[in-house]
């Protein structure tokens, strides 16, 4: 199998499946010797299927497959610390509605709100087909974090979303995609 498939992040054919479920001691061997990874108990529609040894990447199973950055009509980034809520950021970017807002906090909140244009909905099409977005992995984590930062992407199509995520980890696009969400709401997303 993992010489069939490709990591989407870093182009690595040390990919393995991921097993869903209460793993038997077979499989956490297995798992220990890097041929399987486990998923954890629940498996859900867009569960990842496949996770790279390398980067720790784990895609497949998204419900956007095959959908092009033209069809983008939102997209909510949000990034939190585990011990500080008053850093959380989220920013939605309505392309329909043309405006993006910007929250920080939890229980005290800070919010903004602005337009955006056509033009510059356009360029940030076109910054997110540079970043390459839709292909990053489903999931990115450190497991030997328990604390940090998380964040998460909900990339709209219509009636369709996909959710990228991660703890601790990030693709390597990550520190562009930050600048542009900061330059989009001009206001700070770290």
């Amino acid at each position: 199998m993992s010489d069939k498939i490709v990591c989407p992040e870093c182009g690595s054919n040390n990919v393995v499946p991921i097993v869903y479920g209460l793993p038997t001691w077979e499989l956490r061997q297995k798992a220990e010797e890097g041929k399987i990874r486990l998923g954890g108990c629940c498996i859900y529609e867009n569960s990842p299927r496949f996770a790279c040894n390398d980067c720790n990447c784990a895609w497949g199973g998204e419900k956007s497959s095959g959908k092009k950055y033209e069809e983008i009509r939102r997209i909510k980034a949000s990034i939190g610390h585990h011990c500080d809520s008053s850093l959380n950021v989220c920013v939605e970017i309505d392309l329909i509605a043309c405006r993006v807002s910007w929250n920080q906090g939890l229980y005290k909140q800070v919010s903004f709100e602005k337009p955006i244009d056509a033009a510059s909905a356009k360029k940030f099409i076109e910054r997110l087909r540079q970043l390459r977005v839709l292909n990053w992995g489903q999931r990115y984590d450190n497991p030997g974090v328990l604390d940090g930062t998380q964040w998460s992407i909900e990339v709209g199509f219509g009636e369709v979303c996909t959710v990228k995520g991660g703890s601790n980890a990030y693709p390597k696009e990550w520190d562009g995609f930050c600048r542009l969400i900061q330059d989009v709401a001009g206001r700070p997303f770290k």
